[in-house]
């Protein structure tokens, strides 16, 4: 029920409106005798169009009127038949006549002969059925029937989406209508378990039941050659306005379609067609309406899709109009997302730093030279549109840049971290993007490190070659905390050069404590907190010394 929601919405209702637009063709076409494109090519061009007209107006008014009531309903359908037989009986014109001329349909149109019934059987397992058949006519009818069948397919999507959403409202107004009718009116607390014995309640059947119902009456159908008589499931959500959908009504359908069958359908002859095609031109109206029409208020500037998606459906065929719709939603999607950037947020190690604990010449040092780490926090989807901005920003970075009137510039970064914490995914355009950014950051002897990246966003990499095996430059890193840290170990170890400071002030205290001359464990690291944080609380725990004991950690061993 969730298949609609994968398809842009301008699709969709250039999709319907195409319905719409086909289903008044055809009710052109029940009228005229011939197809709208012919209409021009004709010489009775006035006389077509004169037939064709009672079903408009007939149409428009079961439009507005017959939602509001079933009685207009069936008065405007039985108007239909009265004034074509009083039209006829004031100009005299014979049932006959009027059927040569096209109002109605002749009795061989709908009637078919014993004869014809045996020689044209319309079940798999009839004798010579594979022979009787038109392979060319099959093949030509294919992408058609695919496409009607991809219509009902979303079509039932929809409705069962919409039924499932409307539940909600259904019951609210329900409730709503029944306080309502019990204004006024006293009201009795009763025994809800004697209710429930008396009127046990019914079960609501579930949207998906009710569907599989419909699919398993349509299959027995059609592999015995007839059609199903599903009166619920109409071509708009009009036959719904104009309550179709109960009980009564299906039923009087179910009766009208076997009394038409017993009669082996010579009934239709006597119906004019204007009263069968009226019916369609409401379906048309309500279809374009809701899909089209009001669609211009809702969509904005995508509504360009649909008039576009009508237009290549008539003259390319109603799949090709599909996909190209969806190939220029797409195109319309990618431009809009385009905007909304891929970059949240941009840094460099002098306004962004980690929380790891330094000494102070250390701290001096990231505060003068901090800005040798640059830092990305990247967004949403990168595909090959976004990831292209991404390159260009970073290569920019690189760039040689003369110096006019001794402005300052930025140094060359030594460290790019990408943060890719709320990067939903990536495509294989972007990974190859990222490929270049690795091996650019490789040419100028800056490290890369990508941080908070997901497993899907990671495997992707990965896959593109994107890995410290072969990069060693290049390293990921659980969160951006741990990335800057990296970094700025980095910088401190390989650009300040004081890793033979830290081997050498490492070597004196664990001499200093072998000798016993001067305790620096737990008095010095208290001495370094007050320096740091500007306070003087260390001479207040220096009675914790006696349960400490200094220790050595050599490099990747764990306290």
């Amino acid at each position: 029920a969730n298949l609609a929601l994968f398809l842009p919405y301008p699709v969709l209702c250039g999709f319907f409106s195409s319905v719409g637009l086909s289903i008044w063709m055809s009710s052109f076409k029940v009228d005229t005798g011939i197809t709208v494109q012919h209409f021009w090519g004709s010489e009775h061009r006035l006389f077509l169009v004169m037939k064709h007209v009672p079903s408009i107006i007939s149409g428009i008014a079961l439009y507005f009127l017959a939602p509001k009531s079933p009685v207009y309903l069936i008065g405007i359908i039985a108007c239909t038949i009265v004034l074509a037989y009083s039209t006829m009986v004031l100009t005299g014109t014979s049932l006959y006549e009027a059927q040569a001329l096209g109002f109605f349909w002749d009795e061989n149109e709908v009637v078919m002969s014993p004869q014809e019934h045996r020689d044209y059987p319309m079940h798999v397992w009839s004798h010579g059925f594979f022979e009787k058949i038109s392979w060319d006519a099959f093949m030509n009818g294919v992408p058609d029937v695919i496409a009607m069948g991809l219509i009902y397919l979303i079509r039932c999507s929809l409705q069962a989406a919409a039924l499932k959403r409307n539940l909600a409202n259904y019951l609210r107004n329900k409730d709503a209508a029944d306080a309502a009718g019990s204004d006024g009116q006293p009201s009795f607390v009763a025994d809800k378990s004697v209710k429930d014995d008396k009127q046990p309640k019914r079960r609501p059947k579930d949207v998906l039941e009710v569907l599989m119902q419909f699919a398993n009456t349509q299959f027995v159908t059609a592999i015995t050659g007839g059609f199903a008589v599903l009166p619920s499931i109409g071509l708009s959500n009009t036959f719904v306005k104009i309550g179709s959908e109960r009980q009564a009504p299906q039923l009087v359908a179910c009766l009208l379609v076997l009394g038409c069958y017993l009669s082996n359908f010579r009934l239709i002859s006597f119906v004019p067609k204007c009263t069968f095609s009226s019916l369609l031109v409401m379906a048309s109206i309500d279809l374009m309406t809701n899909w089209f029409i009001k669609s211009f208020q809702k969509i904005g500037s995508e509504w360009f899709v649909i008039p576009f998606i009508v237009l290549s459906g008539q003259m390319f065929g109603v799949l090709q109009s599909v996909a190209l719709g969806v190939g220029i939603s797409t195109l319309v999607f990618v431009s809009s997302f385009y905007k909304a950037g891929t970059v949240k947020f941009i840094a460099n190690g002098l306004t962004v730093r980690s929380t790891i604990e330094r000494q102070s010449e250390d701290n001096v040092w990231l505060d003068r030279n901090g800005d040798m780490i640059q830092t990305l926090v990247l967004q949403n989807y990168l595909f090959f549109g976004n990831a292209t901005s991404v390159l260009k920003y970073i290569s920019s970075m690189f760039d040689d840049i003369e110096v006019v009137d001794d402005s300052l510039l930025p140094p060359k970064p030594k460290y790019l971290v990408l943060d890719m914490s709320i990067v939903s995914g990536v495509d294989i355009s972007a990974v190859d993007c990222f490929s270049d950014v690795t091996s650019l950051c490789k040419t100028q002897g800056c490290k890369l490190i990508i941080s908070g990246s997901s497993k899907m966003v990671r495997q992707a990499l990965i896959a593109g070659n994107v890995k410290p095996a072969c990069h060693p430059h290049l390293s990921f890193v659980e969160d951006l905390e741990a990335a800057l840290g990296m970094a700025e170990d980095g910088l401190l170890k390989f650009v300040c050069r004081n890793e033979e400071r830290i081997q050498k002030n490492h070597l004196r205290g664990a001499h200093l404590r072998g000798m016993s001359q001067i305790d620096i464990g737990l008095r010095l690291a208290l001495k370094q907190i007050d320096e740091q944080h500007n306070l003087s609380f260390s001479n207040y725990l220096q009675g914790l010394a006696e349960y400490t004991t200094a220790m050595d950690l050599k490099a990747g061993e764990q306290l």
